[in-house]
């Protein structure tokens, strides 16, 4: 990793420490934008269509992934040799819910290529932030993570990205019940959503949270391990890449793409993969149609305060 960029600390103080909640906004601490470089070799092994699709380049020759990507790692407490400045993360922070997190800059969303290696080895570099060995987490934990596109803006990559979200409601099922990701079930692009979807009119607790120019995906679990963030990673290029350049793609091409990741997920059970694409299907059909099934009812609406809402046959089925 000589050539290329190279991602270093800055030596700010204040990105080694643990800060007040939201206290980054308000001391003005900028994210470091990690989402150019000036090396055509970091673009190595990536497919010259792949860089047709998803790869700008300035007059000045600077490139920049059409993509971006960023992470919250959630944990109970850090490991005492954890905190300092790393190269990933943007600052550290209490956080009210679980302890505190782990914030990181802007990283490009690339594929396969020496880029990606170089940001996949910013989250080794971590290990110590990331690893529940060493910086341990429970269920109350979360890991946001948020994406945007160039030329686009959070609601218009949420209108692309919801008819391929299923599969992130099936990875992430259980988060489903909890009161901070429950929100705006359908992926409403819209700020009018309705304050039936998702139980609350909260503007924050989303399972998609839309801003001006990024979604945030609040339903994914905790950070286990940095296999964990390389895998989210992976399967978060192939989501937005298939969504944005592929519009008229089916669902079962997409699945083919991602099924290799969903294996390494489940550490090879093909059963529970079957299993999770399955139930991706019927998420698939409730964000489409804007209506509960019966297949992901006990998910979403377990209490049946959501009737309004069911297919007509659920109905039928529920009042009966």
């Amino acid at each position: 990793m000589s050539k290329g960029v190279s991602y270093q600390a800055e030596d700010n103080h204040l990105r080694s420490r643990v800060l007040r909640y939201h206290e980054a906004s308000r001391l003005g601490l900028p994210f470091r934008d990690h989402n150019k470089t000036d090396f055509s070799e970091d673009l190595t092994h990536l497919p010259s269509r792949a860089v047709d699709m998803t790869i700008a380049q300035n007059e000045d020759g600077e490139y920049s992934s059409y993509f971006s990507i960023g992470f919250e790692v959630e944990k109970n407490s850090f490991h005492r040799s954890a905190i300092k400045e790393y190269a990933l993360f943007s600052h550290f922070e209490y956080d009210s819910s679980c302890g505190v997190e782990a914030v990181t800059n802007i990283l490009p969303l690339v594929g396969a290529s020496t880029w990606r290696n170089k940001v996949l080895n910013m989250f080794s570099e971590a290990k110590r932030v990331i690893e529940d060995e060493y910086s341990p987490s429970d269920t109350s934990c979360g890991g946001h993570i948020t994406l945007s596109c160039k030329g686009l803006s959070g609601e218009e990559l949420c209108d692309k990205v919801r008819p391929f979200a299923g599969i992130i409601y099936a990875l992430y099922k259980y988060r489903l019940r909890n009161s901070y990701c429950y929100g705006n079930l359908m992926m409403s692009s819209s700020s009018n959503f309705l304050e039936w979807d998702g139980h609350t009119s909260s503007s924050k607790y989303h399972v998609c949270k839309v801003n001006d120019n990024t979604i945030e995906f609040r339903l994914p679990s905790r950070v286990k391990s940095v296999e964990d963030m390389n895998l989210r990673y992976r399967l978060m290029y192939e989501l937005v890449n298939y969504a944005v350049n592929h519009p008229n793609g089916t669902y079962a091409s997409f699945i083919k793409r991602i099924r290799p990741i969903l294996v390494h997920m489940y550490k090879g059970d093909t059963a529970k993969v079957d299993e999770v694409v399955t139930l991706s299907k019927a998420f698939r059909k409730m964000l489409l149609s804007g209506k509960i099934n019966a297949d992901v009812r006990t998910w979403v609406d377990k209490w049946g305060r959501l009737t309004s809402c069911y297919t007509e046959s659920l109905r039928r089925e529920f009042l009966r």
